[in-house]
């Protein structure tokens, strides 16, 4: 990334039909956003633990199977601290 230059905003989408998230995804990524996937909770919260940067936004399917949409906005605002 060059001196000044803006880093681009993450978004962690969240959906376990497959075809959603690539619909979602495409668009975001065509803006310049970086996008992260996850097809269920648990690797929702793995991919926002590990993800080296902030995650800006998180867009989720809210009838996700058990154990449901326990996403990070349910937990400590960063778990990395």
């Amino acid at each position: 990334m060059a001196p000044g230059q803006k880093q681009p905003s993450t978004i962690l989408i969240v959906d376990d039909d497959p075809s959603a998230l690539l619909v979602s995804t495409k668009p975001l990524r065509d803006a310049g956003y970086t996008v992260l996937q996850a097809p269920g909770s648990a690797e929702a919260l793995k991919l926002y633990a590990q993800h080296p940067c902030p995650t800006h936004v998180v867009i989720a399917d809210v009838f996700l199977p058990p154990p449901g949409p326990q996403l990070p906005a349910d937990r400590h605002p960063d778990p990395r601290e």
